[in-house]
């Protein structure tokens, strides 16, 4: 696709970050596989009020439910943990060490971090 053809779809306005966060899978969609309370750490990538992108050294299957745990640090502060249930929307592969680039859209955020997410937003642009 060209920059030509490109029509931004995002319903939110989205900056790029870099920060640690953690995810636990949480439901596997038509996969058998018990993954328990396995934690993954991932990078964060960018953000906005509807999701975000990840990068981590796993694949891992569009459609899956994750539990994620992050922070966002503003010029001043850090912010507490903020907790939200996502749904992998997307998964490329984008090194050859077998990195992986996950957009995630949240199913399930408190309004006062989506309300963090934008004042952090603002921010930056």
């Amino acid at each position: 696709m060209t920059s030509q053809n490109y029509r931004e779809k995002r319903r939110f306005p989205r900056v790029c970050v870099q920060f640690d966060l953690v995810y636990k899978l949480n439901k596997l969609p038509e996969i058998r596989m018990r993954i328990g309370d396995e934690e993954r750490s991932a990078s964060l990538m960018s953000i906005s009020e509807s999701g975000m992108a990840i990068l981590t050294n796993r694949s891992i299957p569009e459609a899956t439910e994750l539990e994620i745990l992050f922070h966002l640090i503003f010029t001043d502060r850090q912010t507490p943990p903020m907790y939200a249930v996502g749904q992998v929307r997307y998964c490329t592969e984008v090194t050859a060490e077998k990195e992986y680039r996950l957009g995630i859209e949240f199913l399930n955020i408190d309004e006062n971090d989506k309300k963090t997410i934008a004042e952090f937003i603002k921010t930056k642009t």
